[in-house]
């Protein structure tokens, strides 16, 4: 089967690529594989188990996980500005006739220096 094709604008095409270059870096990942997931609510906590990021609607991230889950799961492969990854099944579903953009959370709170998370939206919300 061919990989799915997800439209995004240049900045949400780049934030999935760095994400997945930088899990493709990490030693800790070896041997999984980057999967798209649109989450509805997600936290993350410092070392020093501070919250540091909570984001109250839908947005995407990337995550990794070990090819039999990938495959158990029956998550397609899709491709964003010529990276190929997986989807979640329900995330490439919803993600269907959307566009990746970067835009402000309009719930909850991201770190200084990142203020932007990855959101599908229908292609009349984004201008040009």
């Amino acid at each position: 089967m061919d990989p799915i094709p997800i439209d995004a604008s240049p900045d949400a095409a780049d934030w999935v690529i760095e994400r997945v270059m930088e899990g493709a870096l990490d030693p800790d990942l070896e041997g999984r594989v980057p999967v798209l997931w649109l989450a509805v609510r997600h936290r993350r906590w410092d070392r020093d188990e501070r919250l540091i990021e909570e984001i109250q609607e839908e947005h995407g991230i990337v995550q990794w996980h070990r090819p039999g889950w990938v495959a158990g799961m029956f998550c397609p492969e899709v491709v964003v500005s010529g990276l190929r990854l997986f989807a979640l099944p329900g995330a490439a579903r919803r993600l269907a006739g959307k566009r990746l953009v970067l835009r402000p959370p309009e719930f909850g709170f991201t770190p200084q220096g990142k203020p932007l998370i990855l959101k599908a939206v229908d292609d009349d919300q984004e201008p040009g």
